[in-house]
């Protein structure tokens, strides 16, 4: 397995590998996988609504979450941001993905949200520009309690049984792209705003 960093012009340098040429073979023969939060949409509308999580001061910390009841991210503030299906695309990773079914590859998205989330995920997607993918995997039941690196890990590994070759795989953790049933060539896009082991 190859790990890179992505620059900001991945998708250009997509259609120039000789190793990726149009494919003609059936659909599970190469497929890629992509993350969606902060690799194909981007969340920065939510971190900036809530001050990117750092309070001002400790007594502006204190105020917020004692007298306002106010917690700046929580996992309840990231569910409502997700209803609302208003996340942008990043416009490197759209040109990547369109590129990528251009040459044939079937697309799947591998993501840490819920289940419950299923729909309003989908719309945000498709309103900004992403079609086309063959699959869309999201945390079940079963996946809850899971860390991030076995679960994409497992959800992979079914894949490959099912009979995909994953040929890449595109995120902005670290755990979406390491563990095993790993990707021939994985690529690593930078995120600023937090790690997920």
């Amino acid at each position: 397995m190859e790990i890179s960093t992505v620059p900001i012009t991945m998708s250009s340098s997509i259609m120039r590998w000789p190793s990726l040429k149009r494919l003609s073979s059936p659909v599970t023969a190469r497929t890629w996988i992509f993350d969606i939060d902060e690799t194909l949409l981007t969340n920065i509308g939510y971190y900036r609504a809530h001050g990117y999580g750092v309070p001002i001061s400790s007594v502006d910390f204190y105020f917020s979450l004692v007298y306002l009841g106010l917690n700046r991210l929580t996992p309840k503030a990231f569910n409502e941001w997700v209803v609302q299906g208003t996340a942008p695309a990043f416009a490197a990773s759209l040109r990547m993905y369109n590129a990528l079914k251009k040459l044939g590859f079937t697309i799947i998205m591998l993501t840490g949200r819920d289940e419950d989330q299923r729909s309003f995920t989908e719309a945000n997607l498709r309103d900004v520009g992403y079609s086309g993918w063959e699959r869309l995997i999201l945390r079940g039941l079963d996946d809850q309690g899971k860390s991030a690196t076995n679960y994409k890990s497992e959800q992979r590994s079914k894949l490959i049984y099912q009979g995909f070759k994953i040929h890449g795989n595109t995120g902005d953790q670290w755990s979406d792209l390491l563990g095993f049933a790993v990707a021939d060539r994985s690529f690593k896009v930078p995120n600023p705003m937090y790690y997920i082991p």
